[in-house]
């Protein structure tokens, strides 16, 4: 008999476990969405596929939602500084070389969080090899003084590039920049759009560039940057969103969920599984010991380089005044 009961309290102690850990995983699954939702316009360089995975995984995954947010996104903004400032968005998630060459003009720009150490869909494409990159004489920029000129600054170094005769060439877009380059009109070129770069290995002509040798030992940090005005109005919304990008990468970066990564940067934005596994990989190298609070050791390199190309009329502001304090 005291076997039997025995028996029967083990089968219940172990139903209520299962049941438990059913539950537990269905509420992991079907979490339980807040009944009102607050609207955050959000600008992006839409070609920047670090920006757009982290994006689009938080709302496949439902973070924005679980965080009571709907997200209205801005794309195919050049200056996206000036969309925040104009308040036409509430935040903009890019490379911060803009932002800070905006502060620096003082103008109310601050930095909520730094998402990643540089941009991982950014190939560097040259008209010549690794070896002899000091040939290079002219390089395809997006506007004089934006970001493609300040991330050269960054990585001429490494790079191995003759700064003292080096020419600046404007761009119109990324397909402009791969012409400019076929034709020899310019040297070296940032490309980020993926069809751009696909037509650049189709035809194997051009050298893509090492990001190990650009980036070592160099930060071009992207991140997520609004105004103290709209901080004020929408902190509480503001720290929603960088908690739902901090889950999404979080996510994305485990191993557990490489696979499905892969799959899903294959089927969202038309990638082989080939160049899938290459964005994988650089995004997990960029994104890696990240911690999303808003670093000055990682700015060092771009303030500088904010400092060298934009020539800025107030270069010796506090840097701890770009940085927003209730987010550090």
């Amino acid at each position: 008999m005291k076997k039997n009961v025995s028996l029967i309290l083990a089968s219940l102690i172990v139903v209520a476990f299962v049941g438990f850990f059913s539950y537990y995983a269905y509420q992991q699954a079907h979490p339980k969405l807040p009944s009102k939702f607050d609207t955050l316009k959000v600008a992006y360089q839409e070609d920047e596929i670090t920006n757009l995975v982290s994006i689009d995984l938080a709302d496949a995954k439902g973070y924005f939602k679980q965080n009571g947010l709907i997200i209205d996104r801005k794309t195919g903004l050049k200056n996206i500084s000036t969309f925040v400032l104009s308040g036409q968005v509430d935040i903009s998630q890019s490379a911060l070389a803009a932002s800070l060459a905006g502060f620096y003009t003082n103008q109310d720009l601050q930095l909520l969080a730094i998402t990643e150490r540089y941009p991982a869909s950014m190939k560097i494409v040259s008209r010549y090899p690794e070896d002899k990159l000091s040939q290079v004489k002219n390089i395809a920029i997006d506007r004089p003084g934006g970001t493609l000129q300040n991330m050269f600054s960054v990585v001429s170094k490494n790079l191995g590039l003759n700064t003292a005769s080096v020419n600046y060439v404007v761009s119109a877009d990324a397909q402009g920049t791969v012409t400019l380059l076929n034709k020899g009109t310019v040297d070296l070129a940032f490309i980020s759009n993926y069809d751009a770069y696909k037509s650049i290995q189709s035809k194997g002509n051009l050298y893509t560039i090492s990001l190990d040798k650009a980036y070592n030992n160099v930060d071009i940090p992207m991140g997520i940057v609004s105004t103290s005005k709209t901080i004020n109005q929408k902190s509480g919304d503001l720290k929603k969103y960088v908690a739902s990008i901090k889950e999404s990468i979080d996510y994305f970066s485990s191993p557990f969920h490489h696979a499905e990564m892969i799959n899903f940067i294959v089927s969202k934005y038309g990638y082989t599984k080939e160049d899938a596994e290459a964005a994988y990989d650089t995004i997990i190298d960029s994104t890696g010991g990240v911690k999303f609070t808003a670093d000055e050791s990682m700015l060092k390199d771009i303030i500088q380089s904010v400092k060298t190309v934009n020539k800025p009329t107030s270069p010796n502001r506090d840097i701890q005044q770009f940085i927003a304090q209730s987010f550090k």
